[in-house]
Protein backbone atom coordinates (compact mmCIF):
# COMPACT_ATOMS: atom_id res chain seq x y z
CA UNK A 1 0.00 0.00 0.00
CA UNK A 2 2.80 2.37 0.94
CA UNK A 3 4.70 1.47 -2.21
CA UNK A 4 1.69 2.19 -4.43
CA UNK A 5 1.20 5.59 -2.74
CA UNK A 6 4.85 6.48 -3.34
CA UNK A 7 4.56 5.53 -6.99
CA UNK A 8 1.43 7.67 -7.38
CA UNK A 9 3.08 10.62 -5.63
CA UNK A 10 6.13 10.32 -7.85
CA UNK A 11 3.92 10.18 -10.95
CA UNK A 12 1.98 13.24 -9.80
CA UNK A 13 5.23 15.05 -9.05
CA UNK A 14 6.64 14.24 -12.50
CA UNK A 15 3.39 15.37 -14.13
CA UNK A 16 3.54 18.65 -12.18
CA UNK A 17 7.16 19.27 -13.21
CA UNK A 18 6.42 18.56 -16.89
CA UNK A 19 3.36 20.81 -16.77
CA UNK A 20 5.35 23.64 -15.22
CA UNK A 21 8.06 23.26 -17.83
CA UNK A 22 5.50 23.39 -20.62
CA UNK A 23 3.82 26.47 -19.13
CA UNK A 24 7.19 28.14 -18.68
CA UNK A 25 8.09 27.33 -22.27
CA UNK A 26 4.79 28.78 -23.48
CA UNK A 27 5.21 31.94 -21.41
CA UNK A 28 8.79 32.32 -22.65
CA UNK A 29 7.56 32.06 -26.23
CA UNK A 30 4.93 34.73 -25.67
CA UNK A 31 7.19 37.06 -23.71
CA UNK A 32 10.13 36.59 -26.05
CA UNK A 33 10.51 38.11 -29.51
CA UNK A 34 10.51 35.12 -31.91
CA UNK A 35 8.49 36.87 -34.62
CA UNK A 36 10.76 39.84 -35.17
CA UNK A 37 11.82 39.97 -38.82
CA UNK A 38 13.93 43.14 -39.01
CA UNK A 39 17.11 44.08 -37.20
CA UNK A 40 17.00 47.86 -37.73
CA UNK A 41 14.47 50.68 -37.46
CA UNK A 42 11.59 49.79 -39.78
CA UNK A 43 7.99 50.72 -40.60
CA UNK A 44 5.36 50.70 -43.39
CA UNK A 45 5.68 47.01 -44.38
CA UNK A 46 4.10 45.54 -47.49
CA UNK A 47 4.01 41.81 -48.21
CA UNK A 48 2.75 39.25 -50.68
CA UNK A 49 2.85 35.50 -51.18
CA UNK A 50 3.29 33.44 -54.35
CA UNK A 51 1.47 30.29 -55.44
CA UNK A 52 4.12 28.08 -53.81
CA UNK A 53 3.82 29.71 -50.39
CA UNK A 54 6.98 31.83 -50.51
CA UNK A 55 6.53 35.15 -48.69
CA UNK A 56 8.01 38.48 -49.80
CA UNK A 57 8.15 41.61 -47.65
CA UNK A 58 9.44 45.16 -48.08
CA UNK A 59 9.59 48.02 -45.62
CA UNK A 60 10.88 51.51 -45.02
CA UNK A 61 13.95 52.18 -42.89
CA UNK A 62 14.33 55.32 -40.79
CA UNK A 63 16.36 57.00 -38.01
CA UNK A 64 19.71 56.51 -39.74
CA UNK A 65 18.65 53.40 -41.66
CA UNK A 66 16.81 55.23 -44.47
CA UNK A 67 16.04 53.25 -47.59
CA UNK A 68 13.80 50.43 -48.79
CA UNK A 69 14.55 46.95 -47.45
CA UNK A 70 13.43 43.50 -48.61
CA UNK A 71 13.51 39.90 -47.45
CA UNK A 72 11.76 36.68 -48.36
CA UNK A 73 10.69 33.40 -46.78
CA UNK A 74 11.74 30.23 -48.65
CA UNK A 75 9.03 27.62 -48.15
CA UNK A 76 11.32 24.80 -49.31
CA UNK A 77 13.83 25.43 -46.50
CA UNK A 78 11.47 27.13 -43.99
CA UNK A 79 13.97 29.97 -43.59
CA UNK A 80 13.99 33.75 -43.95
CA UNK A 81 16.65 35.54 -45.94
CA UNK A 82 18.72 38.29 -44.40
CA UNK A 83 17.56 41.91 -44.57
CA UNK A 84 18.46 43.25 -48.02
CA UNK A 85 18.68 46.96 -48.72
CA UNK A 86 17.41 47.45 -52.28
CA UNK A 87 16.95 51.23 -52.43
CA UNK A 88 19.17 53.91 -50.87
CA UNK A 89 17.96 57.31 -49.82
CA UNK A 90 15.06 58.93 -48.04
CA UNK A 91 12.21 56.72 -49.28
CA UNK A 92 8.84 55.57 -47.94
CA UNK A 93 5.58 53.68 -48.51
CA UNK A 94 6.94 50.68 -50.47
CA UNK A 95 4.58 48.18 -52.12
CA UNK A 96 5.44 44.73 -53.46
CA UNK A 97 3.64 42.22 -55.69
CA UNK A 98 4.56 38.92 -57.32
CA UNK A 99 3.30 38.01 -60.79
CA UNK A 100 5.86 36.41 -63.13
CA UNK A 101 8.46 38.39 -61.25
CA UNK A 102 8.79 40.56 -58.17
CA UNK A 103 7.71 44.19 -58.59
CA UNK A 104 8.48 46.97 -56.15
CA UNK A 105 7.11 50.53 -56.01
CA UNK A 106 8.08 53.26 -53.56
CA UNK A 107 8.06 57.00 -53.01
CA UNK A 108 11.30 58.95 -52.91
CA UNK A 109 10.76 61.74 -50.40
CA UNK A 110 13.60 63.86 -51.78
CA UNK A 111 12.38 63.88 -55.40
CA UNK A 112 8.70 63.73 -54.34
CA UNK A 113 8.00 61.04 -56.96
CA UNK A 114 7.05 57.36 -57.16
CA UNK A 115 9.33 54.78 -58.78
CA UNK A 116 8.88 51.21 -60.02
CA UNK A 117 11.35 48.36 -60.55
CA UNK A 118 11.43 44.61 -61.02
CA UNK A 119 13.81 42.78 -58.70
CA UNK A 120 15.25 39.28 -58.50
CA UNK A 121 14.63 37.08 -55.51
CA UNK A 122 18.01 38.06 -54.06
CA UNK A 123 17.02 41.75 -54.17
CA UNK A 124 19.13 42.70 -57.17
CA UNK A 125 17.50 44.70 -59.96
CA UNK A 126 15.97 42.75 -62.84
CA UNK A 127 14.96 45.93 -64.70
CA UNK A 128 15.69 49.60 -64.88
CA UNK A 129 14.14 51.88 -62.28
CA UNK A 130 11.12 53.59 -63.85
CA UNK A 131 9.69 56.91 -62.73
CA UNK A 132 5.89 56.89 -62.49
CA UNK A 133 4.66 59.97 -64.43
CA UNK A 134 2.55 62.58 -62.66
CA UNK A 135 3.35 61.00 -59.28
CA UNK A 136 4.37 64.14 -57.44
CA UNK A 137 2.90 64.53 -53.94
CA UNK A 138 1.87 60.87 -53.75
CA UNK A 139 1.05 59.81 -50.20
CA UNK A 140 -0.22 56.24 -50.65
CA UNK A 141 0.23 53.58 -53.33
CA UNK A 142 -1.78 50.51 -54.30
CA UNK A 143 -1.02 48.40 -57.38
CA UNK A 144 -1.70 45.14 -59.19
CA UNK A 145 -0.41 43.45 -62.35
CA UNK A 146 -2.20 41.57 -65.11
CA UNK A 147 -0.12 40.06 -67.91
CA UNK A 148 2.12 42.86 -69.26
CA UNK A 149 0.28 45.76 -67.66
CA UNK A 150 0.66 47.13 -64.16
CA UNK A 151 -2.07 49.27 -62.63
CA UNK A 152 -1.71 51.92 -59.93
CA UNK A 153 -4.15 53.62 -57.63
CA UNK A 154 -2.37 56.63 -56.13
CA UNK A 155 -3.35 59.10 -53.46
CA UNK A 156 -1.87 62.40 -54.61
CA UNK A 157 -2.40 65.02 -51.93
CA UNK A 158 -6.08 64.40 -51.11
CA UNK A 159 -7.18 62.95 -54.46
CA UNK A 160 -7.23 59.42 -55.91
CA UNK A 161 -5.75 58.81 -59.38
CA UNK A 162 -5.68 55.69 -61.56
CA UNK A 163 -2.72 55.02 -63.84
CA UNK A 164 -1.18 52.11 -65.75
CA UNK A 165 1.91 51.09 -67.69
CA UNK A 166 2.55 48.47 -70.36
CA UNK A 167 5.71 46.82 -69.06
CA UNK A 168 6.80 45.19 -72.32
CA UNK A 169 6.89 48.57 -74.11
CA UNK A 170 7.32 50.83 -71.05
CA UNK A 171 4.32 52.73 -72.41
CA UNK A 172 2.45 54.86 -69.88
CA UNK A 173 -1.23 55.67 -70.14
CA UNK A 174 -2.50 59.07 -69.02
CA UNK A 175 -3.53 59.22 -65.40
CA UNK A 176 -7.20 59.52 -64.54
CA UNK A 177 -8.72 61.37 -61.59
CA UNK A 178 -11.10 59.09 -59.69
CA UNK A 179 -12.21 61.01 -56.60
CA UNK A 180 -11.42 64.28 -54.83
CA UNK A 181 -11.00 64.60 -51.05
CA UNK A 182 -10.03 60.95 -50.76
CA UNK A 183 -7.32 58.71 -49.30
CA UNK A 184 -6.23 55.13 -48.49
CA UNK A 185 -6.58 53.62 -52.00
CA UNK A 186 -6.91 49.87 -52.57
CA UNK A 187 -7.01 48.32 -56.04
CA UNK A 188 -8.04 44.70 -56.81
CA UNK A 189 -8.63 42.71 -59.99
CA UNK A 190 -10.75 39.63 -60.79
CA UNK A 191 -10.13 38.88 -64.49
CA UNK A 192 -12.87 41.22 -65.72
CA UNK A 193 -13.04 44.37 -63.61
CA UNK A 194 -10.78 46.60 -61.60
CA UNK A 195 -12.22 47.12 -58.14
CA UNK A 196 -11.24 50.41 -56.49
CA UNK A 197 -11.88 51.18 -52.84
CA UNK A 198 -10.95 54.32 -50.96
CA UNK A 199 -11.94 56.66 -48.17
CA UNK A 200 -13.66 59.84 -49.37
CA UNK A 201 -15.14 62.88 -47.69
CA UNK A 202 -18.13 63.70 -49.89
CA UNK A 203 -20.80 64.89 -47.49
CA UNK A 204 -18.66 66.12 -44.62
CA UNK A 205 -17.91 62.66 -43.23
CA UNK A 206 -15.34 60.03 -44.16
CA UNK A 207 -16.88 56.95 -45.76
CA UNK A 208 -15.64 53.99 -47.79
CA UNK A 209 -16.42 54.14 -51.51
CA UNK A 210 -16.33 51.41 -54.14
CA UNK A 211 -15.77 52.02 -57.85
CA UNK A 212 -15.64 49.18 -60.43
CA UNK A 213 -14.14 49.91 -63.84
CA UNK A 214 -12.78 47.96 -66.77
CA UNK A 215 -8.96 47.78 -66.75
CA UNK A 216 -8.71 49.56 -70.09
CA UNK A 217 -11.13 52.30 -69.14
CA UNK A 218 -8.59 55.06 -68.65
CA UNK A 219 -8.32 58.34 -70.53
CA UNK A 220 -5.30 58.07 -72.79
CA UNK A 221 -3.78 59.10 -76.08
CA UNK A 222 -2.74 55.47 -76.66
CA UNK A 223 -4.07 53.70 -79.78
CA UNK A 224 -3.51 49.99 -79.15
CA UNK A 225 -4.87 48.65 -82.43
CA UNK A 226 -3.69 51.49 -84.69
CA UNK A 227 -7.13 52.24 -86.11
CA UNK A 228 -7.00 55.99 -85.50
CA UNK A 229 -9.27 55.84 -82.46
CA UNK A 230 -7.73 56.34 -79.03
CA UNK A 231 -8.42 53.61 -76.51
CA UNK A 232 -10.24 56.18 -74.39
CA UNK A 233 -12.64 56.70 -77.30
CA UNK A 234 -13.11 53.02 -78.03
CA UNK A 235 -13.43 52.45 -74.28
CA UNK A 236 -11.49 49.23 -74.71
CA UNK A 237 -13.65 46.37 -73.46
CA UNK A 238 -12.50 44.04 -76.23
CA UNK A 239 -12.65 46.23 -79.31
CA UNK A 240 -9.52 48.21 -78.54
CA UNK A 241 -7.51 45.36 -80.10
CA UNK A 242 -9.67 45.03 -83.23
CA UNK A 243 -9.63 47.55 -86.08
CA UNK A 244 -13.00 46.45 -87.52
CA UNK A 245 -15.38 48.04 -85.03
CA UNK A 246 -15.86 50.72 -82.42
CA UNK A 247 -17.12 49.87 -78.94
CA UNK A 248 -19.73 52.61 -78.98
CA UNK A 249 -21.22 51.63 -82.35
CA UNK A 250 -23.55 48.59 -82.04
CA UNK A 251 -23.83 48.32 -85.84
CA UNK A 252 -20.24 47.06 -86.04
CA UNK A 253 -20.92 43.87 -84.07
CA UNK A 254 -23.87 41.74 -82.98
CA UNK A 255 -22.09 40.35 -79.95
CA UNK A 256 -23.29 41.99 -76.73
CA UNK A 257 -19.90 41.27 -75.22
CA UNK A 258 -18.48 43.85 -77.64
CA UNK A 259 -21.16 46.55 -77.40
CA UNK A 260 -20.90 49.50 -75.03
CA UNK A 261 -23.90 51.47 -76.25
CA UNK A 262 -23.76 54.12 -73.52
CA UNK A 263 -19.97 54.56 -73.73
CA UNK A 264 -19.32 54.05 -70.01
CA UNK A 265 -16.59 51.41 -70.24
CA UNK A 266 -18.79 48.41 -69.39
CA UNK A 267 -20.27 46.19 -72.15
CA UNK A 268 -24.04 45.99 -72.22
CA UNK A 269 -24.19 42.32 -71.23
CA UNK A 270 -22.06 42.90 -68.12
CA UNK A 271 -24.26 45.83 -67.09
CA UNK A 272 -27.31 43.56 -67.33
CA UNK A 273 -25.60 40.78 -65.39
CA UNK A 274 -24.27 42.77 -62.44
CA UNK A 275 -26.76 45.66 -62.49
CA UNK A 276 -24.15 48.40 -62.52
CA UNK A 277 -24.17 51.26 -64.98
CA UNK A 278 -21.30 53.73 -65.04
CA UNK A 279 -22.81 57.00 -66.20
CA UNK A 280 -20.94 58.51 -69.13
CA UNK A 281 -17.55 58.60 -67.50
CA UNK A 282 -18.62 61.01 -64.77
CA UNK A 283 -17.09 58.92 -62.03
CA UNK A 284 -20.44 58.34 -60.33
CA UNK A 285 -22.03 54.92 -60.06
CA UNK A 286 -25.67 54.19 -60.69
CA UNK A 287 -26.44 50.88 -58.99
CA UNK A 288 -29.73 49.19 -59.82
CA UNK A 289 -30.72 46.24 -57.65
CA UNK A 290 -34.13 44.58 -58.06
CA UNK A 291 -35.45 47.61 -59.87
CA UNK A 292 -34.38 50.19 -57.27
CA UNK A 293 -31.59 52.72 -57.62
CA UNK A 294 -29.15 53.97 -55.02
Amino acid sequence: MYTKMVVKMRAAYIFLIVTMLLINSFITTIEGDPGRLTSKFSLNPSSTIDDNGNIYIVWQGYNGDEGIYYKYYDISTSTWSSDIKVIDGNCEKPKILVDNGIYLAWRNITSNKVYLAKINIDGSFASQVIEVPHSEDTRNISMYKEEDELYFLLQKNDNIFYEKVNLSMIKWFDDRSIQNHSSNPVILYDDSLVHMLFTANVNGTNDIYYYPVHPWDVKTGYDSDGDGLYDSVERGWTNYTNTSYDDTDPSTTTDENNIDSDNDGLPDDIEKEIGIDLLNNTGFINITINGSQD
